[in-house]
């Protein structure tokens, strides 16, 4: 797991550990209602994340999203309606002592 800030700017991504291809989860720069980029910043470079309880770096991720109402969307004509969602929520559990960080991630974008 990784997560920076830089200028404001929340990025979350992961690393799966069977293959090492990364992905990146939520960039608050490119991600959600808010984001009105038409081209995308460079991702900011990332750190690693440990458990606090064991100090693992080995994590599930659950992700939540909220979006406004369908009428909405469809009034304001976003490019890519399923981008522009309202809030985020991730949830960590950890996978080598099992302690969950629920809302670990808790961010309204727009």
């Amino acid at each position: 797991m990784y997560l920076t800030e830089e200028n404001h700017r929340l990025v979350l991504g992961a690393r799966c550990r069977s293959c090492g291809k990364s992905i990146l989860l939520f960039d608050s720069g490119r991600d959600g209602y808010d984001a009105c980029s038409p081209a995308p910043e460079e991702t900011p470079p990332l750190r690693p994340l440990a458990c606090k309880k064991c100090g693992r770096a080995d994590f599930s991720v659950f992700l939540r999203y909220e979006y406004p109402p369908a009428e909405e969307l469809e009034f304001l004509n976003f490019p890519d309606p399923t981008n522009r969602f309202t809030w985020i929520q991730a949830t960590l559990r950890c996978k080598g002592c099992g302690a969950v960080h629920k809302n670990f991630l808790d961010w309204e974008t727009g």
